[in-house]
């Protein structure tokens, strides 16, 4: 069984319930050709985003072998232009909004969702750097594109993509969750996101935000609006939890949380410091005494997130970054044809956050509902996914050999050390306590 001739794959099944005609039709994917349809059309892009350095040529190949045609690069070129990245953009946010019912897990004390939002960079063929401008220096300038993603840790699925060029970046994006939260949801982001505005108009739509501070940013006693000196109000003490107001214009009134760091944690962080090339950001002092500590604004009480599991529950972020590293190392993601053009490469990236979806949605519970008790590794998954996807149907009971393969493969070993699945399941069960 190839991957063309499989009329029952995941694959095939789970993109016929997008309404794919209805998309193509909003997308002004042409009809004058009744030769290619929509749904072998987002089936071969999806296939060809799995080869290694997809090119036009090889998505010609696969549509070729999808729908019982032959197909030249040129077609495809033309197809791209008229509707075909559009159509593919749009199956995937189809495919966010159909799925989102697949998979609930427990929520996290009062919060209905925590939503991390993050970037990764992909390197593309220096020929795009017009198209998707990225660093440059001396040397010369690079193409790079950023893809924006928003994560559900309750949902375990991924609530939003956008691509972009390198040059918008992350400050930038952080309006961007504003399309996507909801009252109740708990934020993550990073540094990278840090905007009063942004903050502000979370707090807005009755949803909650868990930041650390930025360096530079001034606080304020909120009872007599006198500066406080950070670093004499947390010297001395293991932990800090105190409202502020934050900003020397915004004056964001947020409660800070302040936990001490142990001593090789603290010294990594400054050695890192130190050696940051950007002489703007060369720490004195004070700055390097406050890398001993994890500081974060948040607009939740005490009730609703505790200061014991304030810290822990900020690190739920690297589950988003674990998914990159496995987007990368698995499905090969990062990896174009020399010769790509813009529209091919948006396509392709389109195409493999479709599958990426799917995979989520689908097979990741199939396998957890195998074996409950361990937990599956999105990195050892996406690794093997790729190769098997052909073979796995809708249907669970034909699939033992693929599943039981998946599932012997795919989970995290066995170690003292919890992962990060295992880290979260505690910390559902610690709020629901406290609550």
């Amino acid at each position: 069984m190839d991957e063309a001739s499989s009329e029952n794959t995941i694959l095939r099944n789970c993109l016929e319930s997008l309404d794919l005609g209805k998309l193509a039709r909003e997308s002004g994917w042409s009809a004058k050709s009744r030769k290619v349809g929509a749904l072998n059309w987002c089936m071969s892009l999806c296939l060809a985003s799995a080869h290694k350095a997809p090119s036009l040529r090889i998505a010609a190949h696969f549509l070729g072998l999808v729908d019982a045609l032959t197909v030249s690069k040129q077609a495809m070129h033309k197809r791209l232009l008229k509707g075909g990245v559009k159509l593919l953009e749009k199956a995937l946010e189809a495919a966010i909004a159909t799925k989102a019912h697949c998979r609930r897990g427990a929520r996290l004390g009062g919060f209905n969702r925590v939503l991390v939002q993050d970037s990764t960079n992909l390197k593309l063929p220096e020929a795009l750097k017009r198209a998707y401008p990225g660093s440059s220096n001396q040397c010369g300038s690079t193409a790079i594109m950023k893809i924006q993603a928003i994560y559900d840790m309750v949902g375990d699925r991924f609530a939003a993509f956008s691509l972009s060029a390198f040059t918008r970046n992350d400050q930038a994006a952080a309006l961007d969750i504003l399309e996507v939260v909801e009252a109740g949801d708990l934020i993550l982001r990073d540094l990278g996101y840090f905007t009063f505005g942004s903050l502000e108009r979370i707090a807005s739509k009755g949803a909650w935000f868990l930041s650390r501070l930025k360096g530079g940013v001034n606080l304020y006693d909120p009872d007599t609006g006198e500066e406080i000196d950070l670093n004499a109000a947390l010297r001395g003490r293991g932990k800090v939890d105190m409202r502020v107001l934050a900003g020397e214009k915004a004056r964001l009134p947020v409660r800070l949380i302040a936990i001490e760091l142990n001593e090789e944690t603290a010294n990594s962080r400054r050695r890192k410091a130190k050696g940051n090339r950007d002489r703007r950001t060369n720490p004195g002092k004070r700055s390097l005494e406050l890398l001993g500590w994890q500081i974060m604004l948040t607009n939740c009480d005490g009730e609703q997130l505790p200061i014991g599991q304030a810290r822990e529950i900020y690190s739920m972020r690297w589950r988003i970054e674990t998914i990159f590293k496995a987007w990368k190392s698995g499905l090969g993601i990062d990896e174009f044809a020399s010769r790509v053009s813009a529209p091919m490469a948006e396509a392709i990236v389109q195409a493999a956050l479709l599958r990426i979806t799917l995979i989520h949605a689908v097979v990741i519970p199939w396998l957890e509902a195998r074996d409950p008790n361990r937990k599956v590794s999105v990195v050892k998954l996406m690794d093997l996914i790729s190769m098997s996807s052909s073979f796995v149907s809708q249907d669970a009971k034909a699939n033992e050999n693929v599943l039981e393969n998946l599932s012997k493969h795919c989970r995290y070993d066995k170690r003292k050390r919890k992962n990060t699945l295992e880290k979260w399941d505690l910390l559902v069960s610690q709020m629901e306590e406290l609550s």
